[in-house]
């Protein structure tokens, strides 16, 4: 059986703009603390995807899937530059051989690196329409060919049915 067409696209981020109700829940959330979270809370203000020391797990990927679409929708400036800031952050400390993220600089630290935060990591980039656009497709691109990234998926798969 062949797959049917679409009947619906997605819409690229911030096409449509939030109103009234939706804009001013939005509006609390940002101002809240999705908005704040990279500001004091140390997984993720001082997350080695963004060269802290705290964990480099998903906690960073999770708050920028949020942020991202959050910083766009509603114009804010000041979180847009936050969640900027911080993907230039991962695009620019890409290992040569393609890997993006943090524990991955050796190979024995990527046996030890759980791939979803990676994976959650790729849906806020491409999920984003923002000055790193340019820069994010190449990217993405060398992290997929990544012999590690490879390697680590199968090895990950393995591991979870062990369980």
């Amino acid at each position: 059986m062949l797959l049917q067409p679409q009947a619906f696209c997605p819409l690229p981020l911030a096409s449509i703009a939030p109103g009234r109700w939706l804009r001013r829940q939005l509006g609390i959330q940002a101002d809240g603390l999705s908005g704040h979270l990279g500001d004091f809370w140390p997984d993720v203000k001082d997350s080695r995807w963004f060269g802290g020391r705290a964990e480099g797990w998903e906690r960073a990927p999770y708050w920028l899937d949020g942020a991202i679409p959050l910083a766009f929708l509603l114009q804010n400036e000041p979180l847009k530059a936050q969640v900027v800031g911080y993907m230039d952050y991962i695009l620019r400390h890409q290992a040569e051989d393609g890997w993006l993220g943090p524990g991955g600089r050796t190979p024995e630290d990527r046996k030890r690196t759980d791939l979803w935060s990676l994976i959650l990591n790729g849906s806020s980039m491409t999920a984003t329409p923002c000055p790193c656009r340019q820069a994010r497709r190449p990217a993405m691109n060398r992290s997929r060919r990544s012999p590690s990234f490879r390697t680590g998926a199968r090895t990950c798969a393995s591991q979870s049915f062990q369980r």
